[in-house]
């Protein structure tokens, strides 16, 4: 699930919009959207999200399969 996918849905559960997290972040909306759309965040920003959605970070990242 790509980031975007799991962000929309992360807020979809706890009835929250982007908006709420783009205050949060300390983005407009309008940058939100196009970083989510065009896999443009800077770390501190996902790590911010995290934060005010109240989740592991290593939940936002998508999962890695072994090579082993």
């Amino acid at each position: 699930m790509k980031l975007k996918e799991k962000v929309d849905k992360l807020l979809k559960e706890q009835n929250l919009t982007k908006t709420w997290l783009a205050n949060k972040v300390g983005m407009k909306l309008d940058g939100l959207r196009y970083s989510l759309n065009n896999h443009s965040l800077k770390f501190d920003e996902v790590f911010m999200m995290a934060e005010a959605l109240q989740i592991p970070l290593s939940e936002l990242f998508p999962e890695q399969k072994s090579i082993y």
